[in-house]
């Protein structure tokens, strides 16, 4: 079953093919129309096969490739992670057995972007110390990272 886009679907593919990171709440924005129905169309073209929307993060020597050890203060580790995850820098998110509860991959442009990180971040997660660290200055190697279904 082919789909028809029409002239406000048109509008929102431009605009997630000009940057796909954009958030759904800056499209409505640029548009005119609600972030409801951005979301709303943009599920629709998905399900029926009319967009996909790939990013591809470029991860080349100019980025640094970081390690978080995190631990959490009070509350449930598997949600706090899942939270953590969302963070657009974000690569990864894997909950340990042992001392750190989180551990963290992120990918910063350079180490003013990982104090803004942490600092941002920090305020929103209340829950968590960011405990240890570990830097790249190099990465090699990356292969896809599927997301686990939680």
């Amino acid at each position: 079953m082919e789909t028809e886009l029409d002239e406000t679907d048109w509008r929102i593919i431009e605009e997630l093919q000009a940057d796909a990171r954009l958030r759904n709440n800056e499209i409505a924005r640029r548009l005119g129309i609600s972030e409801v129905t951005v979301g709303s169309r943009i599920r629709a073209m998905e399900d029926s096969g009319a967009l996909r929307i790939v990013l591809q993060r470029n991860l080349g020597e100019e980025y640094l490739s970081v390690l978080l050890f995190i631990n959490v203060v009070s509350g449930d580790v598997a949600a706090i992670a899942r939270r953590l995850y969302e963070i657009e820098e974000c690569l990864a998110v894997v909950l340990m057995v042992s001392d750190p509860d989180i551990l963290m991959h992120v990918y910063v442009k350079d180490v003013g972007g990982l104090d803004d990180l942490i600092n941002r971040e920090s305020e929103r997660f209340k829950d968590v110390y960011f405990e240890d660290m570990s830097i790249s200055t190099k990465l090699l190697k990356f292969d896809n990272i599927h997301r686990a279904e939680s």
